[in-house]
């Protein structure tokens, strides 16, 4: 059974507790989450041992590169109407920016360069990117990209290893560095006289980056356990599915509809901490069964269980936070 467990030194997870604990829109059914919990791991933890195949990976400094750009990039790629398509087919959006990205570096652009990232300029990222038209909010694309190659020069020596040095191998630290260093990892929103951090893709970063060298190396990190899941679109619509989030009559018919929410809204935060905080209060129930397993790992589980028919829509919103 899921319980209440103590908010630990995280705070991206400190900032979901503050939210569900204030929420007025979302809450969360903790007898669905119960069920939802126990079909996880009735099911197993889904898990990747081993770098994905759209991922590039060559051992050396520059996978840590092709993990920064790939995360920086990664938002704005949900199936929006009359939205540019990556990949033609929606569903793959992500798989194709990263596989977009993966040829680049194999082609030999030099997008592990600092000096280059912060001169790319937009009609090139837009051939690497490729796809149908130009690449959904192809601006704030360069932007942010430019951003961090001048960050990494002027701070870091042109080199992310530095910033991962920093952590001293803890994985919420690294996620805060990130936030901290680059305005495109900088996830975070006002809420009830707060500032609450999500750091969605900055965490991403350090699930992959662990995951990629097999928790060697550079993805030698501890306190994996305490990184909350990514809270977009695509988590809180399984919850929903599934039953675990509970939407105000209101909000749930405007979601439903198709109806827009304003990136930084109180339903998008209230929506977004709620998802996080369900992951964590899963990840701790499976943890005090003895099951190992991280947020990242319950995540895919909830999204495996999706049903391809007969599931909620998930929620539009024009944000560089996350892929909706």
């Amino acid at each position: 059974m899921v319980n209440a467990v103590a908010v630990q030194a995280n705070r991206p997870l400190e900032d979901a507790h503050y939210v569900v604990a204030r929420a007025r829109g979302v809450a969360i059914d903790h007898r669905s989450l119960n069920r939802l919990s126990a079909q996880v791991a009735t099911r197993g933890i889904i898990r990747i041992h081993e770098p994905e195949d759209s991922f590039f990976y060559d051992g050396t400094y520059r996978t840590l590169h092709f993990l920064l750009v790939f995360h920086a990039l990664d938002f704005g790629l949900g199936p929006h109407p009359g939205r540019p398509s990556l990949s033609g087919v929606r569903a793959d959006e992500d798989l194709a920016l990263a596989l977009s990205l993966k040829r680049a570096f194999e082609d030999g652009t030099p997008l592990w360069s600092a000096r280059y990232l912060s001169r790319l300029p937009a009609l090139e990222l837009a051939c690497i990117l490729g796809g149908t038209g130009d690449p959904p909010m192809l601006a704030e694309r360069v932007a942010l990209v430019n951003q961090i190659g001048q960050r990494l020069q002027e701070r870091h020596g042109g080199q992310v290893k530095r910033i991962v040095r920093n952590a001293e191998s803890s994985a919420p630290r690294l996620a805060a560095l990130l936030g901290d260093e680059f305005p495109a990892f900088r996830d975070e929103a006002a809420y009830d006289g707060r500032t609450v951090q999500f750091l969605a893709r900055a965490q991403a970063f350090v699930t992959d980056l662990h995951r990629c060298f097999g928790g060697t190396r550079w993805g030698n990190l501890t306190g994996l356990g305490l990184l909350t899941a990514r809270a977009d679109h695509r988590l809180a619509q399984a919850l929903r599915t599934g039953g675990g989030l509970s939407l105000d009559p209101r909000l749930a018919r405007h979601l439903d509809g198709g109806g827009e929410l304003p990136p930084g809204s109180t339903e998008e935060v209230e929506l977004r901490a709620c998802s996080a905080w369900a992951v964590h209060l899963i990840h701790a129930d499976l943890a005090a069964s003895g099951v190992p397993a991280t947020a990242d790992d319950v995540r895919r589980c909830l999204l495996a269980l999706l049903p391809a028919t007969h599931a909620v829509p998930f929620h539009r919103t024009n944000t560089t936070a996350y892929r909706s």
